[in-house]
């Protein structure tokens, strides 16, 4: 690794997880920096490690478990998120963040927010089959996420929900 002078350092290097050496690391950056979208599977980088094979092997891990959908991704390129509850987000929004997810929020605290430019993505029963998915900005969909909400609980006898709140930049 390179400091501030552009002197390499020798020794492994520890940042986010197991230590790496310095030669060991870069070349592992140069297998994997080629891939270009549209060329051939040898010369795709880290996605030409990923065989049939491999897959299979990864799939026979898991013991039990549930599928959940990850289409949507809780922060933006380089932003952090902040995960809180609905009382905390009832006393203020979470200086410093513009995507916040709310978990534990009984009665829908988003809805003060309603007349920012903020969108909510919002999900009951996760990854079972009564999921239920609704987004939109939260000004258009508040009212029918809460009537959605309060059906859902009066046909099963209990909600539980989470939202991820994504606020302009």
């Amino acid at each position: 690794m390179a400091d501030r002078r552009g002197v390499r350092s020798p020794e492994p290097v520890a940042l986010n997880g197991p230590a790496v050496a310095q030669e060991e690391f870069d070349g592992l950056f140069e297998r994997l920096r080629r891939w270009t979208p549209g060329q051939p599977v040898d010369e795709r980088g880290a996605t030409a490690e990923v065989t049939p094979e491999r897959v299979r092997g990864a799939l026979a891990v898991p013991r039990s478990g549930r599928a959940v959908s990850l289409a949507l991704p809780l922060n933006r390129v380089a932003g952090p998120v902040h995960i809180t509850t609905g009382r905390r987000l009832a006393a203020g929004w979470p200086e410093g963040s513009d995507d916040v997810v709310v978990m534990l929020d009984a009665s829908l605290s988003c809805q003060v927010y309603r007349d920012e430019p903020i969108d909510i993505y919002w999900g009951a029963y996760l990854g079972t089959p009564d999921e239920i998915l609704l987004s939109g900005p939260l000004a258009e969909v508040a009212d029918e996420i809460a009537r959605v909400r309060a059906e859902a609980r009066e046909r099963k006898g209990w909600m539980f929900d989470t939202y991820l709140l994504r606020r302009e930049r």
